[in-house]
């Protein structure tokens, strides 16, 4: 798992670097004129003893010489293969005898360094006797021109020793801090996984005392912070799935079921239309008094796992516990032609499992369906599928009637998949946008809403896509949808989006391989982009999830699990994926100012998700009254019909 490093600041690196370099720097430079002043110091006794040397010769060389001509030739001789600036031989009574001397320029050195090394000009002076009578003196005057050329060039080359002795020694640093700083590195990406709600990483403990005390307390933290996590979350998801889950079968309580049904059936975001079945074991209350009531539980078990697994692999299914041992399940965005099909196999299943608890071949499941009517309550809907329910018990097989007010179908399931086929192929598709809101009513990011043009009209989402994951045809439609944002097609250009993935499209290999690579070709393009899977996919497809979670982290796209709360897995893999946000189901919305339930569900789960750096989002608001208690918790964001409909696209498109 990668995570995305804080560029702001220094580095602890560089920062060290620079400290030493500095210190390397000044020491290295006093080193050297340290060096240059005690050479510079040298140079000025060297000169005075050579000046003093030079006229003391002169002053016992000229004494002896009887004759003019051989002291003149004597002084331009010493003058001229010395550094003099002025030789003078002076008489007795102070009168110039003889003298040689030369204007000099500027020396070949910066003024500053002819200023900072002050090299004096000194003065040699010895006497000169005829006999054991003075005669006069000679005065030498040393030219310090060339011991200050000489300190120079011996400066620039301390100079330079020091800064080739620089720069290996900041090479030398620089690796070695790598090395030292290593451990340092693995705590700050298990900071940064801390902070990406990751508590698995962990820091090696380094050999040195100090930094080993701090891995080993980033270490315990990380274990401690998990488990907190793990525990919160799990008494949360134990709470709502007694809450909301029948303990036996696993499968919805009726409450929930009427909260789910009433929020899918009568949703402006969603499609109308579907079944409502009750199915009823035939002699269960005379099974269980002849073989107890944990018998019947194991059959009510079985029936629960038929149903669970039958809700896992079909788009827009909700099944749950009814009175007694009632089970019931609802279908929607389906035509009465399919789903009889589908329930008279669930009654055959069902069946079978009784039978196999029971007197083989004495197992009989019956169920009532109606077709849904947008008029109707839940209630009213369950009363009619009863109707059908009791036309099938006056016979002792394994049936499925159909209660008061079957319709015919407008459309069976092979003419929908006929003109979804036409409009895949060419390419009449084009995209709808809601806006996501956040608490002070900006646009936080918008959700990309497919559309197919079917029958001559642009047809919402919810009408055609059961149909799509029934059929296997998900994935076609999903890269459509994700090629057009990828393109650059957004309501504005650095706009966030959010893009659902469909659970056929998860489990496609091809389809998986095609988002990886175009991803990772898509650049800037995947910025501000949200991958988007329903909470449903974690129990189903774990291993999809996963792979999708490392691709979008490996891109710098965020994952996003929506139908929060409404997946009947438990909250436990919030802790094991890498996921930046959760959208809660809207079933826990719809009349959230009158259920007190859901509204303790979302004033503790939000608080503990935002807590893990996970957003959280609501979806389905559509009234004031759901608006007025959504407010006041602790969410990041709201979307539904009372902020914003669809901006549907142009019919003539």
């Amino acid at each position: 798992m990668m995570y995305r490093a804080d560029d702001t600041g220094y580095s602890l690196r560089v920062l060290l670097v620079i400290f030493i370099g500095v210190l390397l720097t000044v020491v290295l430079l006093a080193g050297t004129w340290f060096s240059a002043s005690r050479f510079g110091a040298y140079l000025e006794d060297e000169l005075r003893i050579q000046t003093q040397d030079a006229a003391t010769a002169l002053g016992v060389a000229v004494s002896v010489l009887e004759r003019e001509g051989q002291v003149r030739r004597l002084v331009d001789t010493v003058f001229d293969s010395g550094a003099y600036t002025r030789i003078e031989l002076v008489r007795a009574d102070g009168s110039l005898r003889h003298s040689r001397e030369v204007e000099t320029g500027p020396p070949p050195v910066p003024e500053w360094f002819r200023w900072w090394a002050d090299l004096p000009s000194p003065l040699g002076e010895a006497a000169v006797v005829d006999g054991w009578e003075p005669a006069g003196s000679v005065q030498v005057h040393a030219d310090p021109v060339p011991a200050l050329v000489r300190l120079w060039h011996s400066f620039l080359v301390g100079l330079a020793w020091s800064g080739a002795l620089l720069v290996v020694s900041l090479w030398l640093v620089w690796r070695c801090a790598g090395r030292l700083l290593a451990p340092l590195r693995q705590m700050e990406n298990q900071a940064q996984a801390l902070e990406a709600n990751d508590f698995t990483a962990r820091t090696d403990p380094p050999r040195s005392r100090e930094l080993g005390r701090v891995a080993r307390a980033l270490n315990s933290m990380a274990r401690n912070l998990g488990e907190t996590f793990e525990r919160q979350i799990g008494l949360i998801s134990e709470l709502e799935h007694r809450n909301r889950r029948d303990p036996v079968t696993g499968l919805r309580t009726r409450e929930a079921f009427d909260q789910a049904l009433a929020a899918e059936l009568h949703s402006r975001e969603s499609a109308a239309g579907g079944v409502v079945a009750v199915f009823r074991p035939r002699g269960f209350q005379s099974f269980n008094e002849r073989h107890g009531r944990a018998r019947g539980n194991t059959v009510l078990a079985e029936c629960g796992a038929a149903l669970l697994d039958f809700e896992s692999h079909h788009e827009g299914v909700m099944t749950a516990r009814g009175q007694g041992a009632d089970l019931l399940v609802c279908i929607t965005g389906v035509e009465p032609v399919e789903a009889d099909a589908w329930l008279q196999e669930l009654v055959e299943q069902l069946s079978t499992r009784y039978s196999t608890c029971s007197v083989p071949d004495q197992g009989v499941f019956q169920a009532g369906v109606t077709r849904v009517e947008l008029e109707l309550d839940v209630g009213a809907l369950l009363a009619r599928a009863d109707q059908g329910l009791a036309t099938a018990a006056a016979s002792g097989e394994p049936l499925l009637c159909w209660g008061h007010a079957l319709a015919a179908p407008v459309k069976g399931a092979g003419d929908w998949l006929e003109a979804i086929d036409a409009a895949l192929a060419s390419g009449d598709m084009a995209l709808a946008w809601q806006a996501l809101h956040d608490m002070d009513g900006s646009v936080l990011m918008t959700q990309a809403l497919g559309r197919l043009k079917l029958a001559g009209r642009w047809e919402a989402a919810a009408h055609f896509l059961p149909h799509l994951e029934r059929s296997g045809r998900t994935p076609a439609f999903d890269r459509l949808v994700i090629e057009r944002v990828l393109s650059g097609e957004r309501v504005t250009p650095d706009s966030s989006v959010a893009v659902s993935v469909g659970l056929a499209s998860l489990v496609d290999d091809s389809f998986m391989h095609w988002l990886a690579m175009r991803l990772e070709a898509a650049g800037d393009q995947v910025r501000g982009l949200w991958l988007v899977v329903p909470e449903r996919a974690l129990r189903v497809q774990p291993t999809a999830v996963a792979l999708l979670a490392d691709t979008a982290s490996r891109v710098g796209a965020g994952l996003m699990v929506d139908h929060f709360g409404s997946g009947g897995v438990s909250f436990g893999y919030l802790g094991r994926y890498a996921i930046q946000a959760v959208r809660i189901s809207r079933e826990y919305i719809r009349d959230l100012h009158q259920r007190r339930e859901a509204r303790f569900f979302l004033s503790n789960i939000a608080p503990v998700l935002r807590a893990q750096g996970i957003r959280v989002f609501v979806s389905g608001v559509e009234v004031e009254g759901e608006w007025s208690v959504v407010r006041e918790l602790p969410v990041d964001g709201v979307m539904g019909f009372y902020f914003s409909r669809p901006q549907e696209p142009e019919e003539g498109g």
